[in-house]
């Protein structure tokens, strides 16, 4: 079982490097962190649950595009 889960896994990575996602999540990752280490408090717990719809929306867009 093990064996077989990491080979899906192993497959899955490439896949996602293969097409370029990874690298292209990474950078949405690091873009949201910069974004909200700037911004203030208050307006961060008021977007918050905004900010992780939208990145769910954009991977499954990415997914698609790529």
């Amino acid at each position: 079982m093990n064996h077989r889960l990491w080979s899906l896994v192993k497959g899955e990575l490439n896949r996602l490097n293969k097409y370029g996602v990874f690298s292209m999540s990474l950078f949405i990752a690091v873009l949201w962190s910069v974004i909200l280490f700037l911004v203030n408090d208050d307006i961060l717990s008021s977007i918050l649950p905004m900010l992780l719809l939208i990145d769910a929306t954009m991977m499954s867009m990415l997914y698609i595009g790529a």
